[in-house]
């Protein structure tokens, strides 16, 4: 009898051992949080988080970047950065259990965005007040969460990338390289009702801080070009290729010269902003643009579309382009995109959210499209998942681990008619 128990009790050990194994491609990772969701909420005293960027660190640690809100002093909107183990945990060994919030004084619009390198080290774009003026910065942070003292000054690096009267520059991307070296881009802009074009600016760092004056001018790159990059990829040579939120694309040499004609390349590295429309390269070169369309039920039924284009500029006529809807399409859905990542065998996850008017509900949204253009059908429901994370949640940027699974990190509502939103994560099996 007792050999008998023992027997049945491996056997169900087993049994749930591999459940998730021969789940459905698209379900939920039951071993990632709570049955594959993940929320974090940043204390009492904030509210209203907002996602600005997540990224991979080499070892498979999560790392997002947001701000908060302290609703009790009043003191303005937080950068807070956020490390994850894979398993979604929150790394104890980062900062205080997981978390490092930055003082107001170090966030802007643009701040928030991150980028890790290849030893863990994470970067970051902030907006710190340096001797009575707010500037933009690169600041890195060790593994640990302690800023770097080695980097720049106590950890900060400022930008300082020049522009030409009467133009305004920004950054706004990071790309930590594979030598470690980090390419910063952002657009320098004419002034209001002006006829000027838009700059392209590119510069890049040394992994001390220091501008690498082997590229462009003294670091610097700027030219016109696509305008603001909300893409970048770098190539095995180091060269570099960039698309502007419309799709307009350009290459430059590693040492930073414009090519008239883009030739290239194996790409290496991507980022990708998760602040504009969406677009994404894939291995070879080619690149992906999303966009979104009236579905059939008019101007209130969005439809996700996806849009493959040749190094050359010219639209890719054997991708398939198929117009997506999440989940059931009727009248007043939307789905809306703002990741996507290819995976390495060309399929295309892109993520966003699948929100209704009637009644008001928004989920975080996923679909799968095979590398010729259709929409996978092994992937949760013929090639689409919804999940519903909290009362009203959205995906920000979508991730794809070393074992193919993807994680969707986005917000969620924490309750009915707050403004409080919460960070939210969500893993899906690849197979």
């Amino acid at each position: 009898m007792k050999t008998s128990v023992t027997a049945a009790t491996l056997s169900l050990c087993l049994l749930l051992a591999t459940s998730t194994a021969f789940a459905a491609a698209g379900s939920l990772d039951t071993t990632f949080g709570s049955d594959g969701i993940v929320e974090t909420n940043f204390g009492s005293n904030t509210n209203n988080f907002q996602f600005t960027d997540a990224a991979l660190a080499p070892n498979g640690d999560i790392v997002v970047a947001g701000t908060v809100s302290n609703i009790v002093n009043d003191t303005g909107d937080n950068c807070v950065i956020v490390r994850y183990l894979p398993n979604g945990t929150l790394d104890s060994s980062f900062g205080t259990d997981g978390v490092v919030i930055l003082s107001s004084t170090q966030f802007a619009s643009l701040s928030g965005i991150i980028a890790v390198q290849s030893n863990g080290q994470i970067l970051v774009l902030t907006v710190p007040e340096i001797n009575g003026t707010f500037v933009e910065a690169m600041q890195r942070f060790n593994i640990n969460g302690t800023p770097d003292a080695t980097f720049g000054t106590g950890g900060v690096v400022p930008i300082n990338v020049p522009v030409p009267p009467p133009y305004g520059g920004d950054i706004s991307l990071i790309l930590a390289q594979p030598d470690g070296k980090i390419l910063l881009a952002g657009a320098a802009f004419p002034p209001f009702k002006s006829t000027l074009p838009q700059l392209t600016l590119l510069a890049r760092y040394l992994s001390n801080g220091s501008l690498d004056t082997t590229f462009g001018t003294g670091g610097i790159v700027s030219k016109v070009a696509i305008g603001e990059p909300t893409t970048l990829a770098v190539l095995s040579g180091d060269g570099i290729m960039a698309l502007s939120e419309v799709g307009q694309f350009a290459q430059f040499t590693s040492a930073g010269v414009l090519l008239s004609t883009p030739t290239g390349g194996t790409v290496t590295t991507v980022t990708e902003s998760s602040q504009t429309q969406t677009s994404t390269f894939q291995p070879n070169g080619e690149y992906m643009v999303q966009n979104s369309v009236d579905g059939p039920f008019g101007r209130r039924n969005i439809l996700a579309t996806l849009t493959r284009f040749k190094v050359n500029g010219t639209v890719d006529s054997t991708f398939a382009s198929p117009e997506i809807s999440y989940g059931p399409n009727v009248p007043v859905v939307a789905s809306g995109v703002s990741g996507i990542a290819v995976d390495s065998t060309g399929r295309v996850i892109i993520g966003g959210s699948f929100s209704s008017l009637s009644p008001a509900t928004s989920e975080f949204g996923l679909a799968r499209v095979e590398a010729n253009g259709n929409l996978d059908p092994t992937f949760g429901s013929g090639g689409t998942v919804t999940t519903q994370v909290g009362l009203l949640s959205g995906i920000g940027k979508v991730l794809l681990q070393s074992n193919g699974e993807i994680v969707a990190v986005g917000i969620t509502h924490v309750t009915t008619g707050s403004t409080t939103e919460d960070l939210a994560l969500a893993r899906y099996l690849a197979q």
